[in-house]
Protein backbone atom coordinates (compact mmCIF):
# COMPACT_ATOMS: atom_id res chain seq x y z
CA UNK A 1 0.00 0.00 0.00
CA UNK A 2 3.02 2.82 0.47
CA UNK A 3 4.93 1.34 -2.09
CA UNK A 4 2.32 2.50 -4.95
CA UNK A 5 2.14 6.14 -3.18
CA UNK A 6 6.00 6.60 -2.66
CA UNK A 7 6.11 5.41 -6.36
CA UNK A 8 4.02 8.56 -7.05
CA UNK A 9 5.35 10.81 -4.82
CA UNK A 10 8.90 10.01 -6.44
CA UNK A 11 7.12 10.66 -9.78
CA UNK A 12 5.83 13.98 -8.82
CA UNK A 13 9.25 15.09 -7.05
CA UNK A 14 11.08 14.33 -10.39
CA UNK A 15 9.08 16.13 -12.37
CA UNK A 16 9.23 18.89 -9.98
CA UNK A 17 12.84 19.09 -10.22
CA UNK A 18 12.77 18.87 -14.19
CA UNK A 19 10.80 22.19 -13.78
CA UNK A 20 12.53 23.66 -11.49
CA UNK A 21 15.53 22.97 -13.99
CA UNK A 22 14.22 24.64 -16.59
CA UNK A 23 13.30 27.97 -14.94
CA UNK A 24 16.61 28.28 -13.44
CA UNK A 25 18.22 27.95 -17.10
CA UNK A 26 15.23 30.41 -17.98
CA UNK A 27 16.55 33.08 -15.22
CA UNK A 28 19.93 32.70 -16.27
CA UNK A 29 19.34 33.49 -19.25
CA UNK A 30 17.47 36.77 -18.23
CA UNK A 31 19.99 37.35 -16.14
CA UNK A 32 22.39 37.46 -18.64
CA UNK A 33 20.37 39.64 -20.93
CA UNK A 34 20.00 42.01 -17.87
CA UNK A 35 24.03 42.31 -17.67
CA UNK A 36 24.16 42.92 -21.11
CA UNK A 37 21.51 45.56 -21.18
CA UNK A 38 22.74 47.54 -17.66
CA UNK A 39 26.32 47.15 -19.30
CA UNK A 40 25.13 48.49 -22.48
CA UNK A 41 22.95 51.52 -20.36
CA UNK A 42 26.14 52.44 -18.76
CA UNK A 43 28.05 52.66 -21.78
CA UNK A 44 25.41 55.17 -23.39
CA UNK A 45 25.59 57.31 -20.11
CA UNK A 46 29.26 57.14 -20.62
CA UNK A 47 28.98 58.69 -23.79
CA UNK A 48 26.45 61.16 -23.38
CA UNK A 49 28.69 62.75 -21.15
CA UNK A 50 31.22 62.61 -23.17
CA UNK A 51 29.25 63.82 -26.12
CA UNK A 52 28.59 66.91 -23.56
CA UNK A 53 32.33 67.33 -22.58
CA UNK A 54 33.86 67.01 -26.00
CA UNK A 55 31.16 67.63 -28.72
CA UNK A 56 30.79 65.94 -32.09
CA UNK A 57 34.62 65.27 -31.81
CA UNK A 58 33.62 62.13 -29.75
CA UNK A 59 32.36 60.49 -32.95
CA UNK A 60 35.84 60.22 -34.39
CA UNK A 61 36.64 57.71 -32.16
CA UNK A 62 33.99 55.28 -32.97
CA UNK A 63 34.51 52.85 -36.28
CA UNK A 64 31.51 53.64 -37.83
CA UNK A 65 31.59 57.16 -36.67
CA UNK A 66 28.39 59.14 -35.41
CA UNK A 67 26.34 57.13 -37.99
CA UNK A 68 27.39 53.83 -37.09
CA UNK A 69 27.31 54.27 -33.18
CA UNK A 70 23.60 55.75 -33.24
CA UNK A 71 22.58 52.25 -35.26
CA UNK A 72 24.19 50.24 -33.35
CA UNK A 73 22.28 51.62 -30.04
CA UNK A 74 19.25 51.87 -31.66
CA UNK A 75 19.06 48.24 -33.08
CA UNK A 76 19.81 47.19 -29.73
CA UNK A 77 17.54 48.63 -27.79
CA UNK A 78 14.97 47.69 -30.34
CA UNK A 79 16.59 44.06 -29.22
CA UNK A 80 15.78 44.41 -25.98
CA UNK A 81 12.31 46.19 -26.26
CA UNK A 82 11.26 43.10 -28.71
CA UNK A 83 12.89 40.55 -25.68
CA UNK A 84 11.23 42.62 -23.08
CA UNK A 85 7.53 42.68 -24.48
CA UNK A 86 8.08 38.40 -24.97
CA UNK A 87 9.02 37.42 -22.37
CA UNK A 88 7.17 36.66 -18.89
CA UNK A 89 9.61 38.31 -16.07
CA UNK A 90 8.68 36.68 -12.71
CA UNK A 91 8.67 38.61 -9.75
CA UNK A 92 9.21 35.46 -7.52
CA UNK A 93 12.75 34.34 -6.80
CA UNK A 94 13.99 31.34 -7.21
CA UNK A 95 17.67 30.23 -5.72
CA UNK A 96 19.55 28.65 -8.57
Amino acid sequence: MVAPILIKFKAALARTEEGLRRTCSTLRRRQTKLVSAQTNFNNIRAILNELRQAGEKLWSRFNGGKEGALWYYGRLLTSLAAASASSRWSRRSIAC
